[in-house]
């Protein structure tokens, strides 16, 4: 199986393909889709209407020029365009309106990494510490450049 750092490492290399998906109001059951559910939401809504499918994915927001947070996201498409069902929750304002970067593999590797990566911020995350941080403790950007660079290298 991908480790996590060879996975996060390939999603940065494609942030360039992440796009924006358009929010459509829908009721699921009745009931207005849960803030805050994307994966939940989709799943019911593809039960619900044959011919959809569930895309599997990361909103992605670039930090500076090297680093980017990633949160695990779903969303739907009918085999033409993607949109998403979710409504935008008020509390995370710096969630709402991020591009979406699709999953590319198998279902079990996005469950995986979105269980164990609730949010993101790459590389940071799989950065030793003493190298990451310069001497008055902000980030070292030449040291996370090079970090990114070996790993494009790799993937």
């Amino acid at each position: 199986m991908t480790d996590a750092k060879s996975y996060f490492a390939a999603l940065h290399g494609r942030l360039s393909e992440a796009q924006a998906v358009p929010y459509e109001a829908t009721f699921i059951a009745g009931v207005a889709p849960r803030v805050g559910g994307s994966h939940r939401n989709v799943d019911s809504y593809i039960i619900e209407h044959a011919g959809f499918m569930a895309v599997r994915g990361w909103l992605t927001q670039r930090i500076g020029d090297h680093s980017c947070r990633l949160v695990p996201y779903s969303v739907v498409t009918d085999g033409l365009r993607l949109f998403d069902i979710t409504p935008a929750d008020k509390s995370k304002p710096e969630n709402q309106g991020l591009p979406f970067l699709r999953h590319v593999g198998e279902e079990a590797l996005f469950q995986d990494m979105s269980l164990k990566y609730p949010q993101c911020l790459y590389p940071e995350q799989f950065l030793p510490s003493s190298m990451a941080m310069n001497v008055q403790g902000k980030l070292d950007m030449n040291a996370l450049a090079g970090v990114i660079d070996d790993a494009a290298k790799h993937s």
